[in-house]
């Protein structure tokens, strides 16, 4: 419960039975509203029985009870518009398979089973104390479990708004799906979205990265990056049938969504010398990434980190560096590039591969204040408005006393002119 003043009354949040309630006391005084808000709650805790019978009406009127399991397999073969690419699915499984560790250890055992108060109960546990069950995957080909002991540390507001938002949409679709009246996680707000954004890399950090990773398995993934502004895994995986007639054509693994972009020189030159052998262009990044991304990003770090390049940054409340310039950054990068260069927006959107001018703008908007000013200056200035107006509204006064004494007849014009180009 709490009491919060709007105006000159008191108002009361609270939640009871599931329902999150948001009441005006109608007191001017803390203490009276204290006193309402105690019985308010009191009489709702009464209707404990009419909730129930309300809870049970709710499970009668679905189109069918499923398990978890079938829920899982309704949300993946949903039509929608936009289907999810691999990554995304992935995300979206490994979030429902830790709600649903939550919600079989609070007794739960279909849909039917959720409510308000259990979906409050998690997104908490997410905020206090991170994921509830354990991480798995394979690597190498065996199955390595990351236990909750070190997933402890603080998630992210935006992680934590991912977990919150997977959640929603996969209870949408159980929602159109007839297999529950009511999205339980409908009424939880997100946090304020504090997320530690990625830097575009410098002109100068470029070169060094060009020219450190030149003889290394990573400079095709730097390249390549810069070049086409693609996803680590997209890049890593891509193969010689998306490259045609100077195009990669391909659709992007996060998104699904079909990309088709021209093969700047840089990169042409590149691959015309690299071996055109087996499925991959990249061999060496194919087979690290299927085996453990984390092989790349690690690499990765470590590289920028011989380089002398700042990648990290400490945020308030987080026990972890944020990241701040990795793998990523060179899509970052490459939108930024094409916005100096005056590449329009919907062009880079779809080199890109964004669902919507929005999320694209977001990664141009990398613009530093020294770059801001450099290319502002560059601006006609259209209103001949600046210093040089400033300092003729502001004569020298005994200049201009000294002129007039100077003046005769033979030079009077010239003078009057001059001292009337100073107004």
């Amino acid at each position: 419960m709490g009491l919060y003043k709007r105006g000159s009354a008191w108002w009361s949040s609270f939640t009871v039975n599931g329902k999150r309630y948001r009441l005006s006391t109608g007191q001017a005084q803390k203490n009276e509203a204290e006193k309402w808000e105690r019985a308010k709650v009191s009489e709702l805790r009464g209707n404990k029985a009419t909730t129930q019978l309300y809870q049970t009406v709710k499970a009668g009127l679905v189109e069918k009870q499923i398990t978890f399991a079938e829920a899982w397999e309704h949300f993946k073969t949903f039509p929608r518009k936009h289907t999810p690419g691999e990554s995304a699915i992935r995300y979206y499984q490994s979030t429902w398979e830790d709600f649903v560790a939550f919600a079989v250890d609070n007794k739960c055992s279909s849909i039917a089973d959720v409510t308000e108060v259990l979906s409050q109960r998690y997104i908490s546990q997410i905020r206090g104390h991170g994921r509830y069950s354990p991480v798995e995957y394979r690597r190498g080909g065996k199955t390595v479990v990351v236990p909750v002991e070190k997933l402890s540390d603080k998630l992210s507001n935006r992680t934590q708004n991912a977990y919150l938002v997977s959640l929603k949409v996969i209870f949408d679709t159980l929602v159109k799906g007839k297999y529950c009246l009511e999205n339980p996680f409908k009424e939880i707000d997100k946090l304020s979205n504090e997320a530690v954004d990625r830097e575009a890399f410098t002109p100068e950090e470029l070169r060094i990265i060009g020219e450190k990773s030149k003889d290394t398995w990573l400079y095709p993934l730097f390249l390549t990056g810069i070049c086409t502004g693609m996803r680590e895994g997209d890049i890593c995986l891509l193969e010689w049938t998306n490259i045609k007639d100077g195009w990669i054509k391909r659709k992007t693994r996060k998104t699904g969504v079909e990309i088709n972009l021209p093969i700047l020189p840089p990169l042409a030159a590149y691959l015309r010398v690299f071996p055109h052998s087996g499925q991959y262009v990249y061999p060496e990044l194919a087979d690290a990434y299927q085996k453990d991304q984390s092989i790349i990003s690690k690499a990765v770090k470590r590289f920028l980190a011989d380089c002398d390049i700042n990648a990290t940054k400490d945020v308030e409340g987080r026990s972890r560096k944020a990241s701040i310039k990795d793998v990523h950054s060179l899509r970052h990068t490459f939108a930024y590039i094409a916005a100096v260069n005056n590449i329009p927006l919907p062009i880079v959107q779809s080199i890109l591969g964004h669902m919507s001018p929005t999320m694209t703008q977001h990664y141009i908007d990398h613009a530093r204040q020294e770059e801001k000013a450099k290319y502002l200056a560059t601006l006609p200035d259209y209103l001949s408005i600046g210093t040089e107006v400033h300092e003729k509204a502001a004569p020298d006064l005994n200049d201009i006393r000294a002129r007039l004494e100077s003046m005769t007849a033979e030079n009077w014009q010239t003078v009057r002119d001059e001292l009337l180009a100073q107004i």
